[in-house]
């Protein structure tokens, strides 16, 4: 077979680089998700194929491809793989499992020198002669030691009478001390879409008077618990007990309650905004603003806590009123919820580093335009670091993973 050439492959692989498959995380699962894992599918006309390393590569393959540089094997600039997942490596070898797909043998795309594939090199062994993309990694296994089991974190979900036993021992939400320093996992895709309609509603009817609803919204998410949770929104003017004559915001907060049909949560719209003041806003930085408010109080949705309100002594000082309401344990996770959705999936972070930054810079000087310089001042020591840590690990997870330590 011919190799392709240097160039070509450089360009066409260049163009096929979009984000790779996310490694499953069972921090940021659900009980239900862990315990029902989906196969593997190859799209149509492309088949699986599998190829073992280990659990650090797995993590770089997860950002960038499988690249031929990864491979030990010879013939050199080759990644061997196998059309069975156990059988061309063994079922008692260690390390991840890496499943990815390459066009079908015998279609004109496997004809294609680009794709690189050899498929005669033994009884159910492959030989690729090219990287592959991010887009066609379809699934990363880990290997996992745990004293609940030692086998592939897929064994360990589904194929094993302790899955129920290891995520309750491992990641259950008993596990406070692993778990807080994450943001709960929310459907954030849902939530963008559900902040563009609220701003449709408010661009249709104008701002609403106090204490009316212009709109009702339901939104079903999974809590910490892993149970599934129905949340009503409602679309309100601000009451007038709430009103601030000075207030040139546009949103005055929101409020969750905790309800045995599900939490209700209002989300207040300042009706003595002046209407021209509002119609100037461009219509993208209204459904952000009203995205990063719906995150904030979803977070509190799906979080769990026993125990007093964050609200405090409303009596005292504003300072002890932060400090008091900033410390709270269920606000912690509301406010790292906060810095994160202004870091926008890590992309400003990425755009300060692209200036020449290093990590820790970069994130500093990102960090300026969230909410961290408002919050951090009322913040003990301990949650502080229980922030940043979790700030870290969100940012690790979307391909930055230069982390300060």
């Amino acid at each position: 077979m011919t190799k392709p050439s240097a160039p070509s492959v450089a360009l066409r692989y260049a163009a096929a680089r979009v984000a790779a498959v996310k490694i499953p995380d069972p921090y940021n699962m659900t009980k239900a998700e862990f315990l029902n894992p989906r196969p593997p599918k190859a799209r149509s006309g492309y088949q699986l194929l599998y190829h073992v390393t280990s659990n650090d590569a797995a993590r770089d393959i997860a950002r960038n491809g499988l690249l031929t540089s990864y491979s030990k094997s010879p013939p050199k600039g080759t990644i061997w793989a196998s059309t069975k997942p156990d059988d061309f490596y063994g079922k008692g070898r260690r390390g991840a499992l890496i499943t990815f797909q390459v066009p079908k043998r015998g279609t004109p795309a496997d004809q294609d020198p680009y794709n690189g594939v050899r498929w005669d090199m033994g009884e159910n062994s492959v030989v690729i002669w090219r990287d592959i993309a991010p887009r066609d990694i379809v699934d990363i296994d880990l290997w996992d030691s745990t004293g609940m089991g030692n086998n592939r974190l897929s064994w360990l979900r589904g194929g094993s009478r302790y899955a129920e036993i290891y995520w309750d021992k491992w990641f259950g939400p008993r596990q406070k001390g692993k778990t807080a320093a994450r943001p709960i996992r929310l459907p954030t895709r849902e939530i963008k879409t559900l902040a563009k309609r609220l701003a449709q509603r408010l661009y249709q009817y104008g701002l609403p008077k106090p204490g009316r609803v212009i709109a009702q919204e339901y939104l079903p998410l999974t809590n910490v618990m892993g149970d599934e949770v129905v949340v009503e929104i409602l679309l309100t003017g601000t009451p007038g007990r709430n009103h601030d004559p000075f207030s040139n915001e546009l949103l005055n907060g929101g409020f969750l309650k905790r309800r045995p049909e599900g939490p209700v949560m209002r989300v207040f719209v300042n009706p003595h905004l002046d209407p021209r003041t509002f119609e100037m806003r461009p219509r993208r930085i209204v459904e952000d603003e009203l995205y990063r408010l719906l995150a904030h109080e979803l977070t509190h949705a799906a979080d769990v806590w026993s125990g007093k309100g964050s609200v405090g002594d409303l009596s005292g000082s504003m300072d002890d009123l932060k400090k008091h309401h900033h410390n709270h344990p269920a606000e912690v996770r509301a406010l790292m919820r906060d810095v994160v959705s202004n870091l926008d999936d890590g992309d400003t972070v990425r755009e300060f580093m692209g200036y020449g930054m290093d990590f820790n810079t970069a994130l500093r000087e990102a960090l300026k335009d969230t909410k961290w310089p408002d919050i951090e001042p009322y913040l003990t020591p301990r949650n502080k670091k229980t922030i940043l840590k979790g700030v870290y690990t969100f940012l690790q997870d979307q391909g930055l993973d230069e982390v300060a330590r």
